[in-house]
């Protein structure tokens, strides 16, 4: 998984909107704010990257997206991804539990949609 895309939910109208691309280039994760965040006047940055403008790049996977993903040291962590039917040579793939789980967490307005590629034969395969 190489890149997801993230969408918000506006509490008032309960709508989604994509807000933002999440990817892994190399060993460094980006992130990068979409127009969708732009343009919603009601959207509101959660957490320290506040500048819709800037491209933020890390080693290490940033906490807003780190906290949706179950800690390998959690005692259900084997459950848990047997039920995301997750590959088991990607069990540790941050990139690939968001994508699966969408990571959603209770009370959170954020889901990870993944970012489908149509292959020279036109078709395109999709986890639900």
């Amino acid at each position: 998984m190489k890149a997801l895309y993230i969408a918000w939910q506006d509490p008032q109208t309960r709508q989604w909107h994509t807000v933002g691309k999440l990817s892994k280039q190399n060993d460094f994760y980006c992130f990068v704010y979409t127009q969708g965040a732009i343009a919603i006047s009601t959207f509101q940055v959660s957490c320290r990257m506040h500048d819709l403008y800037q491209r933020y790049v890390s080693q290490e996977l940033f906490p807003l997206f780190a906290n949706r993903v179950l800690s390998r040291s959690r005692p259900e962590y084997p459950d848990y991804v047997r039920w995301l039917a997750v590959d088991p040579a990607q069990q540790d793939d941050p990139m690939q539990l968001l994508a699966r789980s969408g990571g959603k967490r209770l009370l959170m307005s954020y889901a990870f949609i993944r970012i489908l590629k149509l292959t020279l034969m036109a078709k395109s395969s999709c986890s639900f």
